[in-house]
């Protein structure tokens, strides 16, 4: 859903402006409108692939927009947003994410709480 994933840019614009209480607003918002913890971890994992692709290709928002199949407007966001972090802190950021998403998996572990790590090592 479109809804979704532009709450996702809002997760990660949030992470990257360093406002973990923002981010955690956002986060609660999506939990009560009925997102399931696992979905809005697939989300952001979706969209740190993005940023990681628009990163390392270097192309301007129209040619990243042709090549990934993606809407200018997100191809925009994507390089605005790959803009403000280095290379390795999008891939900590996405192996983050690759472990939470194996733990919402295969343990009880309660979902906020493993986000909240998330943050604490992202914002």
């Amino acid at each position: 859903a479109p809804e979704s994933t532009e709450s996702a840019f809002d997760l990660i614009e949030a992470i990257n402006q360093k406002k973990p209480g923002k981010v955690l607003k956002i986060y609660e918002e999506l939990i009560d409108r009925g997102e399931a913890p696992i979905r809005i971890n697939a989300l952001l994992l979706s969209q740190y692939r993005l940023l990681i692709q628009a990163k390392s290709l270097k192309l301007n928002d129209q040619n990243l927009s042709r090549l990934l199949h993606i809407h200018p407007y997100r191809a925009k966001l994507a390089n605005q947003l790959a803009s403000l972090k280095t290379f390795d802190e999008l891939s900590n950021s996405f192996l983050n994410l690759s472990d939470i998403e194996l733990k919402l998996k295969s343990t009880r572990l309660d979902p906020k709480m493993l986000f909240e790590i998330f943050l604490s090592k992202n914002t």
